[in-house]
């Protein structure tokens, strides 16, 4: 009986954790998408990158592949929560266990170590066997979107995703200091 307990409230953690990187992504990507391309439409419109619009489908695509890659980071998310309760990785409730200073200076040192994560990954990613494999998806937008930004193929949205637990194992934070990492 405990096992199954155990695993039904996994699913949850996971269902929960799902829904809120949803909304991230659906509010961030759709937000943006929403204000420029449809409200600002006309007033941004010679600005774009490339003149036209998006090939057929290609947004349906972004879309379908990010929503793999949000499913992907809640896994990631779910080890997170997991590794917490175990004692591997240290994510605290009270400010004052640290401070205000180590507060902030730990939502700066995760976006100034995931900028150094993603950079070096993703060039990583641009040497030719490893592109077909895991970063072409998301250089088959051509007509870049904000659903572009996580349209990874698998192997790529694992990359991304595993920045953070493993950035935690060293580094203690709290759950608002997470938040803020993670809506950046």
């Amino acid at each position: 009986m405990l096992h199954t307990n155990w695993f039904i409230e996994l699913g949850h953690l996971y269902t929960n954790i799902l829904a809120s990187d949803f909304l991230r992504y659906a509010f961030g990507a759709g937000g943006v998408y929403l204000i420029l391309n449809v409200m600002l439409r006309g007033r941004l419109g010679h600005r774009k990158l490339r003149a036209g619009d998006q090939p057929t489908g290609q947004i349906r695509r972004e879309i379908i592949a990010s929503l793999r890659t949000v499913a992907i980071f809640a896994a990631t998310g779910t080890i997170i929560v997991l590794g917490s309760r175990v004692g591997l990785i240290n994510i605290y409730d009270q400010i004052e266990t640290f401070g205000w200073i180590y507060f902030f200076a730990s939502v700066v040192v995760l976006i100034i170590l995931h900028d150094s994560w993603f950079y070096w990954t993703h060039r990583v990613l641009h040497h030719p066997p490893l592109f077909r494999r895991l970063h072409r998806l998301h250089h088959r937008s051509h007509q870049p979107t904000p659903f572009t930004s996580y349209s990874f193929d698998i192997g790529e949205a694992v990359i991304n995703a595993i920045y953070l637990p493993l950035v935690l194992l060293i580094i203690p934070v709290h759950p608002v200091a997470l938040l803020i990492f993670v809506t950046h």
